[in-house]
This record gives structure tokens, C-alpha cells and sequence, in this order.
């Protein structure tokens, strides 16, 4: 006999494959910006005594010389931890204006359904709205489901591997390149299929320090998979009480095909203060 819970696993994969299988055969390209989700729940995999738990980061800087610098950010995450599933929210919004000009405007919101959240094999759904101003991206919504995998997991080492597939429609404006892309048309709207698979390595370096690393690799399932994103991330956690901590975060990106013809390579590196709920 097949144990409820074991049942409910398989629907969930058979599910998976029979909503977006038949599609992923689709010719079109996909291009967007890849989410490091799994940085930004606060290593999920290594939490298991609370219901709730989340963040909330805002900031908001006002400066004046010459011209007005105005910089907000707003961002926060929270799990809801059931049996054995978990619900995560996650959403990020920021802005940095130079008098009249915006040189940065991006937000995303993200929600993701993981079951069997602490077994090996892990099913999950989710559902993103993502916006970036500058790049060109005006809008990006997509809806997927992966299969997890835990390879390997002990007090200090927890090794996963993830892959499955996602949709995604997305408009991005060619105004903001000086190349025209479309000279008929302002902006390229786009319906696509994905697969998506990422790699993570977290190590507890010290018994208040971790040290995370991730990779997401993206492509379509067709004559364009040799031009997939490479996503890259590091980050390096520090506790410094009970409800503070410390983060220093590298984010790369690499597209080998952009939509429009925006630079294929960009990165950041983040210092932030973070208070835990």
C-alpha cells in the first residue's frame, strides 16, 4: 500500500509534468532576470523549530549637493511553516533618483508552495511578478514547479540540486538601448518556456557564520539551449544576536542572448543589516 503522504508526492510530479510538459516543446526564446530564492528565504533548510518566521529590511536616504539623491529600498521574506509543507512570500522593492533621473527602479514579488519541505525529494510551485526600469524590463510574470534533491545533509554541510520548468511572458522596452531592436515597435512582448535548474552548497564556517552558495542555470528546450543565463551567488551570513545579522552577498548574472541588446554580464555586492522576526 502507498502511504497517503507518498501519494501526494507523486500527484504533485505527475502534475508537474503533465502542466507544463506538453508545452515545453514550444520553438520560442525566453531571456529574464533569475531570483535567487533560496538566498533570500534565509536558509529555510536549516530551520525547523519555528511556525513563522521572516524579515522585514527598509531604508531611506535623502541627500543634497548639487543635486537632490534620492535612495529607498523595502524588502522582506516570511515562511509559514505547516507539518510538513511551507508557504514563502518574499518581495523587494527599490528605488535611487538623481534629481529628475531614475538609475535604478526594480522590484519583484515571489510565492512558492514547497512540500515535504525536510525529505529528501522536495515537489514545489510557484508564482513570481518581477519589474526592472532600467534594464527594460517592464514587466516579467512566470509560474513554475521544480523537484528538489537533497544530496547531502549533516550539521554542517547541506548540499541540494533542483530542476524543472517554468512559463514565463514578459515585456521589455527597447527605449532605453540606443540600438533599435524593433524600430516599428517600442516594446517586444514574449510567452516562453523554460527549464530551470540550480545547484546549492551552504557550510557552517563558524557556530555563528554560514557561508552560501548558489547556482541557476536557465534555458530553452530547443535549437537556443546553447545560450542559457548562468546565475552565480555567494553570500556570507554572520549572527550577531539573537534577532540581528549580517550579510555580504555577490550576485552574478550572465546572459548569452539578452532580448534586447543590453550588456550580457552584471553583478552586485551587498553589505546589509537584517533583522530577523
Amino acid at each position: 500500500m502507498i502511504s497517503s503522504r507518498l501519494a501526494k508526492k507523486i500527484y504533485a510530479v505527475l502534475f508537474s509534468v503533465f502542466l507544463w510538459g506538453p508545452v515545453a516543446i514550444l520553438p520560442e526564446m525566453a531571456d529574464a532576470q533569475i531570483l535567487d530564492v533560496d538566498q533570500l528565504t534565509l536558509h529555510i533548510d536549516s530551520i525547523h523549530q519555528h511556525q513563522l518566521y521572516g524579515n522585514i529590511k527598509a531604508g531611506l536616504d535623502l541627500n543634497e549637493s548639487q543635486t537632490h539623491v534620492l535612495h529607498f529600498t523595502s524588502s522582506s521574506s516570511a515562511s509559514y511553516f505547516m507539518k510538513k509543507d511551507v508557504l514563502m512570500l518574499l518581495a523587494q522593492f527599490g528605488l535611487t533618483r538623481t534629481g529628475k533621473t531614475n538609475v535604478w527602479d526594480a522590484g519583484y514579488t515571489h510565492l512558492r508552495y514547497r512540500m515535504d519541505y525536510n525529505q529528501k525529494i522536495s515537489p514545489e510551485f510557484y508564482a513570481q511578478y518581477q519589474y526592472d526600469g532600467i534594464l527594460g524590463m517592464k514587466s516579467r510574470w512566470l509560474a513554475g514547479s521544480n523537484l528538489r534533491f537533497e544530496l547531502k545533509r549533516d550539521s554542517l554541510t547541506m548540499i541540494y540540486l533542483s530542476g524543472g520548468i517554468f512559463y514565463e511572458r514578459e515585456k521589455w522596452n527597447t527605449g532605453v538601448v540606443n540600438t533599435a531592436v524593433n524600430p516599428a515597435d517600442q516594446y517586444i512582448l514574449r510567452n516562453k518556456i523554460k527549464i530551470n535548474s540550480s545547484f546549492k552548497f551552504t557550510r557552517r564556517i563558524t557556530d555563528n557564520s554560514d557561508f552560501v552558495f548558489i547556482n541557476y542555470l536557465q534555458f530553452v528546450p530547443d535549437k537556443d539551449i546553447i545560450y542559457p543565463r548562468i546565475a552565480p551567488s555567494m553570500q556570507l551570513d554572520i549572527q550577531m544576536s539573537k534577532h540581528l545579522q549580517f550579510q555580504v552577498a555577490f550576485d552574478g548574472l550572465y546572459d548569452f542572448r539578452p532580448v534586447i541588446p543590453i550588456d550580457r554580464f552584471y553583478y552586485s555586492i551587498t553589505n546589509q543589516l537584517v533583522y530577523n522576526l
